[in-house]
């Protein structure tokens, strides 16, 4: 509710020549709310929900979603173990660092999907030709040449680009990776082991 003076007379109530008390109208309004959103930190559902922006590194500790965007991570990022890790809506991780690393562990589920071109024009001012370029990558990394290196039984879902250039990507042990489609760009791919991929 806000109060505010009104017109009219103001009341002489008590007091004599300078100390006289008066009493002014006044106006009342009430705003009323019609809803409410209610929000639970942490998620009620037991899952973390990540939202896009600048992070120091990213390690999971727990069931993730990652919310559509860009991820801009100026240390390494871990995927955690047997954990289920999700961003479907389009995303990409910009990795900055020259010696960044990306995990991706045993036993987790892991469901990725690159970042699209509406996406990208809508939230990031991208022009069409140069959303274009980008269309569903999902890593983009031209600074860093550790490896990158998908551990034994995970189960793997990934749409989208990996460009790492000056990295050595190893696909090993008993996993499993699909996707729409999976494109990567490395220095060197090397598969070991009973790896099995589809749509790559």
């Amino acid at each position: 509710a806000e109060t505010s003076p009104g017109a009219g007379t103001p009341v002489e109530l008590t007091g004599h020549g300078a100390n006289k008390y008066w009493r002014l109208p006044f106006t009342s309004t009430r705003d009323t709310i019609t809803s409410i959103t209610p929000t639970t930190i942490p998620a009620s559902d037991g899952k973390v929900y990540l939202e896009p922006g600048v992070y120091p590194s990213i390690s999971v500790i727990c069931p993730t979603v990652f919310s559509p965007g860009i991820y801009f991570i100026q240390g390494s990022i871990d995927f955690g173990q047997n954990q289920a890790v999700t961003a479907t809506g389009g995303v990409m991780f910009v990795m900055l660092g020259e010696s960044s690393d990306i995990h991706i562990n045993s036993n987790s589920v892991v469901t990725l999907s690159g970042i699209d071109t509406a996406l990208l024009q809508s939230n990031y001012s991208y022009t069409a030709a140069n959303a274009d370029k980008l269309d569903g990558m999902l890593f983009w990394d031209t600074n860093s040449d550790q490896d990158f290196t998908l551990n034994g039984n995970s189960e793997l879902h990934l749409s989208g680009g990996f460009y790492m250039p000056h990295r050595e990507a190893t696909f090993n042990g008993n996993s499993t990776a699909d996707g729409n489609c999976m494109t990567i760009a490395a220095d060197k791919i090397k598969i070991e082991g009973n790896f099995s991929l589809s749509n790559f």
